[in-house]
Order: C-alpha cells, then structure tokens, then sequence
C-alpha cells in the first residue's frame, strides 16, 4: 500500500491549465501530471524546472500486422513561458504524426548505438547469440546448427527491432514454420530465438525491455522420439549388410560408430593422433556437452581404428584424419556425413542407442554405460563422479560391451556376465 501511495504521488492525470501550472512546485519528489485533455501531453516538475512533454507508441506496418518500434519522448518546452494551450496545440500535431505511423523526430535524434541492445535488430541480436555460442566454446556443429537455422527460418524478422517482436508475431511464425517445415524445425528455430531474446536480457541496461519473452506464447510441437535401435537378434543382419560397404574407411567408420557410440561429429572429426593405441582411448577434444573425452578403447575398437589408418593412408597418403574423404573441390577432409547409402536405417545415431541397449541387455552400471557415451548423469552422481578416476572400470565395461556386440554379429545371444560396480 505504501508503494502504492508513492507511486500515485509522483504521477497523476488532470486537465492542465495556466494557473494550475503556475502553482505546482517540487515537493522533494519528481512529479508527471498527465493532461486529461490530450492523451499523452504531460508536464514534469522536477527540483530546478517545469517542462511539458509528450510520450508514445510508435506502431508501424499494415493494419492488423503493426510492429511497436519504439516508445517516443519528447520534450516540447520550459511550462514556466509556454501557454498550456500553445503547448497542447503542439503536443497535439507530433501525437497524431506518431498514432500514424510517422516518427516526427527522427531527424533529431542522434544515430542510435547499434551495440547497445536496446537498438538490435533480430539480426544483430542473433549475430551476438551465435559469438555468445563461439567464445561459450560449444562445438562447431552446434553453431553451424544455429547459423543455418538462423538464415532459414527467422529470415523474415531479420531487420525488425527484436524489442518489437510481440507474442502474437512468435506464435504466428511458429505456426507458419509448423505447416511449411515441420514440427521440428519449427520448435528449433523458437528455441534459438527464445535464447537469443533471453542472452539480450542479460546484456541490457535497460531491465524492462526484454523482461517478457515473447516465445513464452508458443505451445510448442510434441516430439516424438523415434527409440529406434538394432536389436540383440538384428546384430547378426546388420553385420551381414556392412560387409557390402564396399569402401573400407566407411566400413570401419560404421564399425567404430557401432562399437563406440560415438556422435556424429564426434566420430566424423577424429585424427590419426587422437587414436592413442598404447593408453588404450581415443581423444576426443570437445564434445557437445565442452570438454575433453578420453574414450575408452576395446580390443575390436582399437583392430578397427589399425583397420581404417591403413586404408586411409593407402588411399589418402599423409592425410590427418581417421576417415578421410574429398570435399567437392577436390580436397581432402574428414567424413562429412556418417549415414550410409547402403544401409540407410541402420546407420547414424541409432548406432548410439544400440550401444546403449547393449551395455543395459548385459547389465552394465548405468553410470557407467552413460559416461561411456559421454552423457550427463543426473542428479549428485553427476556432481561427484568423475569418469578420469574410473578410466580402468570403464574400459572393463566398454570391453564386455565390444565382446557381447561381437557374439550378437555371430548370430549368439550375448551372456549378461558384466559384474556391478559400486
């Protein structure tokens, strides 16, 4: 009640007159006194000066599509020499230049500060998500991700005040997005708004300018998990079909996908240093969740990496990669894409969850099988174990796994004889 109070005091609504005006004086608080005639015309008392002022919305686009730019301020004149019917008449003429879209002084304004948040476009907002992604050290593929969505999907908002972005706006997009591209996309390219929209939250001065979300209106598109993965008794099948792979480095890449649970970019990105034979793991730099991983690495993991080095090396002599292939120019890079042609269902990331339903059919820790995938465990677990202190545990376990997915190509079904950690 007693903000209340203060609030009310310092600003109130009255028909403005020449002796009213004369008569208001600083109290010690500064005072807004709204003219009841014309909505928008004020005086402000302050403690050395009494000017009338104008403030409103700037709505601009067609009818029914209008964008708020801004919220317009203006000083008009020293109330203490200017007749209130000369500074209303005034008031009046800028008023109804702004309620038609017209911004009267923007010649006047000084140029805005493009790096100051207030005054980003939906472009420039999103160019300092994406270097807030870079110096956060995610992994490339993450940004690329954002990048390509970015220019795909939020293209039409691109020079809009990112302020001006109403609720209605990220619903209509969303849904516009959900019929033309799927429920996917169109859940992924909100998502990066709404974390673009909240990263200018943090960077602005000005607390009350991006205080409300406007992707807070979206109900977002169910997604369903596929769950897909080849099970026990398809090992034998999808051991069959990889023979065929006539190209030995994807051969063995698939292989390794199968053995390792690699990601993708993961896998794709590994360089013949990073195969550490003697220490029995391989480096993976970064991976999605920012840090270094030292994967354990099984007998079969390591017959298959001395596998992929020899053909590589044979067909692409010198090259640093693990899997290397030629990009479009001729050049030799490493492995753009992990699917394969012939075996278009039983490659990519269902290789991550058939490694995990493994490690579960055989009766792996679950700790264990997660960290072996580089997952996150929840919880205090996750607080309190630390995979470098059971490098040796998880290398046992990644051995029973490789051992169990060996019987399963064979056509057996695999014995659940891993032991329990504690």
């Amino acid at each position: 009640m007693k903000q209340a109070s203060e609030t009310q005091k310092k600003s109130r609504v009255d028909t403005l007159t020449d002796t009213k005006i004369r008569g208001l004086a600083y109290d010690g608080t500064p005072m807004i006194i709204r003219d009841r005639t014309v909505k928008g015309f004020m005086v402000a008392v302050n403690k050395t000066s009494k000017t009338y002022k104008i403030q409103a919305d700037l709505w601009q686009g067609v009818p029914g599509r209008q964008t708020l730019v801004r919220t317009i301020r203006h000083t008009l004149g020293d109330a203490s020499s200017m007749p209130v019917a000369e500074a209303r008449q005034t008031a009046l003429k800028y008023l109804l230049q702004i309620k038609g879209g017209v911004d009267p002084f923007k010649q006047e304004e000084p140029d805005l500060d493009p790096n100051d948040p207030l005054n980003w476009t939906v472009g420039k907002m999103m160019d300092a998500y994406i270097e807030h992604l870079k110096k956060s050290e995610r992994t490339a593929a993450t940004v690329r991700t954002v990048v390509k969505d970015r220019a795909r999907y939020l293209k039409t908002w691109e020079d809009r005040l990112a302020i001006g972005i109403q609720k209605s706006d990220a619903r209509a997009l969303h849904e516009m997005l959900t019929r033309n591209h799927g429920p996917v996309c169109a859940n992924h390219a909100m998502r990066y708004f709404r974390a673009a929209y909240n990263l200018a939250n943090r960077l602005c001065d000005d607390k009350a300018a991006y205080a409300h979300n406007p992707v807070r209106a979206v109900i977002f598109n169910k997604e369903r998990a596929s769950g897909r993965v080849i099970l026990i008794d398809e090992m034998k099948s999808w051991w069959t079909d990889l023979q065929d792979v006539k190209n030995p480095i994807r051969r063995e890449m698939q292989l390794l996908d199968m053995l390792s649970g690699l990601r993708s970019e993961n896998l794709r990105t590994i360089k013949r240093d990073d195969i550490k034979f003697a220490e029995n793991y391989i480096l993976i730099g970064k991976t999605k969740r920012g840090h270094r991983f030292d994967l354990p690495m099984s007998r079969q993991m390591a017959e298959c990496c001395e596998r992929a080095l020899a053909a590589s090396e044979l067909l692409f002599p010198g090259s640093e990669w693990l899997f290397p292939t030629r990009n479009r120019q001729g050049a030799v890079t490493h492995a753009q894409v992990v699917r394969e042609k012939a075996m278009p269902s039983m490659t990519g990331h269902i290789l991550r969850h058939s490694h995990r339903t493994m490690a579960q059919f055989i009766g792996i820790d679950s700790i264990n099988a997660k960290l072996l995938l580089d997952q996150k465990v929840p919880g205090m677990d996750g607080v309190y174990v630390h995979e470098q202190a059971l490098f040796s545990v998880l290398l046992e376990d990644q051995q029973l796994i490789s051992d169990a997915m060996f019987e399963a190509f064979a056509g057996r079904s695999p014995a659940r004889r891993a032991r329990q950690h504690i």
